[in-house]
């Protein structure tokens, strides 16, 4: 982490984690109502063993795939009224690297929803997209694809999936 800025990683269940470690976000804030945008920090622990199992002078990929999709489960969660228990399906996500990103200085994390779709009065289905910012300049964008549903429908869902391939 940059020094003098210790960054609080986000409660573990808005993101769907078990362990703390694995939080990737700080705190969300809504910087703007229309459009409807969001802002975090993205956490670096460079001590975080499965995206740092070898040395590396830059922020990996994966990292900022995984901080992506933590920001739009969290967002979901605290700021369009999805409750706790809906499963989240990933049905594409698009990724682009403009820069390396340092390790050890701020990333700054953008995000917005559009193409809300909603079912029975819930979001069902959303693009998110975001940017990833460090130094003022856009090191990786991301855009992602959804499906939100509730666990008793997604369990009926997998047990018939399940069924047709026995």
């Amino acid at each position: 982490m940059h020094e003098g800025h210790v960054h609080q990683r986000i409660d573990k269940r808005y993101v769907h984690k078990v362990r703390e470690d694995n939080v990737l976000i700080g705190d969300i804030r809504r910087t703007s109502a229309e459009p409807e945008e969001f802002e975090c920090t993205m956490i670096v622990d460079p001590g975080q063993a499965f995206f740092f199992e070898h040395p590396l002078d830059h922020v990996p990929g994966m990292m900022f795939t995984e901080a992506g999709r933590q920001v739009g489960i969290a967002i979901s969660h605290l700021f369009l009224n999805i409750p706790f228990g809906t499963q989240f399906i990933s049905r594409e996500f698009r990724i682009w690297f403009d820069a390396f990103a340092d390790l050890g200085e701020p990333i700054i994390i953008r995000s917005r929803f559009r193409d809300k779709r909603f079912r029975h009065g819930m979001l069902s289905e959303a693009t998110s997209q975001g940017e990833f910012i460090q130094y003022g300049k856009v090191v990786s964008r991301m855009e992602g694809d959804w499906k939100m549903y509730p666990g008793e429908i997604y369990q009926r869902f997998r047990e018939h999936e399940n069924s047709l391939r026995r």
